[in-house]
């Protein structure tokens, strides 16, 4: 049960979509993404931001998302009928009255830190809905922020429902949300469906504003949580999650020699003191130790380097090098060799 005040809250993961626009059978959430699974992104930030129990909702694809998120529940949306009828199939895998982050599952440049602020707010003001909007960026898609004379929050309207006044509203939804679940039941299950069949989640925006326990927290960076819908925007976010990954190792004492020439894995580490070269590519669990030098041009896939090494323009896939190990350049090694 939730107490007031509480830190603690569960979350559910809307991944249901296919995501038509990729032009690909693989669901979007499984579209390969800086070295894991766009959904892993998102399941990463909420996992740091404290959220558990984690349900993923899922429809197209749904075999191969389980398989490859198999610590994770989840419940199926048969039929894809919109973001409501998405959250009201997960309501008897939940605790009813559960403190609830709500998230699109293609958001995967969201911040632990966005997530949990957006708890913090909705708790702060004592609301039983929150909503994350953005000032900033190229709108087009999004439901839009609706605001009265005064400024406050009454409604979202989605892109395809909206007038052409509405249309040009800057303001847009970024599809993340935190309720009261005591609050967000009953509201969900009175929903009715749009004219084109769906039912919004967007829509409880509106029924909160009328009850006066809606609040939003805006933000002016459109990457904070920008969705994903089509290839470009996938290239889009992969160079901000890899400028992120080289900003990390650069912070944490690797020296990258031309960082704009190096590709880096999530689940890259690199130890202190090391020095990587231009033109390299570090790729799936590798762990690299201290005062070690790679490259230029190395490519390491999911291998151990062991400290003080020196791997020149050579590609290892699967390896475990012990420490002072070199490494040649035109080597090729693999687990099996």
């Amino acid at each position: 049960m939730s107490e007031e005040g509480s830190s603690r809250f569960a979350a559910v993961v809307l991944a249901a979509g296919r995501g038509t626009r990729f032009g690909s059978p693989l669901p979007k959430v499984l579209q390969p993404l800086a070295g894991r699974p766009l959904l892993g992104h998102v399941l990463a930030a909420l996992t740091a931001a404290g959220a558990h129990p984690i349900l993923l909702v899922l429809g197209y694809g749904a075999d191969h998302v389980r398989a490859a998120f198999p610590r994770y529940p989840f419940v199926l949306q048969p039929e894809q009928r919109g973001t409501g009828d998405a959250l009201w199939h997960a309501r008897t895998a939940l605790d009813p009255e559960a403190d609830l982050v709500v998230v699109n599952g293609d958001l995967p440049l969201i911040a632990p830190a966005t997530i949990q602020a957006l708890h913090q707010a909705r708790l702060a003001a004592g609301a039983a809905m929150a909503a994350l909007t953005c000032r900033e960026g190229d709108p087009s898609g999004m439901g839009r922020v609706l605001r009265d004379a005064t400024g406050k929050p009454i409604a979202v309207v989605e892109e395809r429902l909206a007038t052409p006044e509405q249309r040009a509203v800057r303001e847009w939804n970024c599809g993340l949300y935190a309720f009261a679940g005591r609050w967000l039941w009953p509201r969900l299950a009175a929903l009715t469906p749009s004219p084109t069949g769906e039912v919004f989640l967007t829509d409880l925006v509106a029924q909160a504003a009328r009850e006066g326990t809606l609040v939003t927290l805006t933000t002016d960076d459109p990457l904070a949580a920008a969705g994903v819908n089509t290839r470009q925007e996938l290239a889009r976010s992969e160079a901000v999650l890899r400028d992120r990954l080289r900003q990390r190792l650069l912070a944490g004492g690797v020296l990258l020699v031309s960082p704009e020439t190096i590709i880096i894995d999530c689940e890259v580490e690199v130890g202190g003191e090391s020095v990587v070269l231009p033109g390299c590519v570090l790729l799936g669990r590798t762990r690299i130790g201290a005062r070690c030098r790679i490259g230029p041009h190395a490519i390491i896939e999911a291998s151990e380097v062991g400290d003080d090494s020196v791997i020149e323009a050579a590609h290892l896939v699967g390896v475990r090098l012990p420490p002072r190990s070199h490494v040649a350049s035109f080597t090729r090694l693999r687990a099996r060799d």
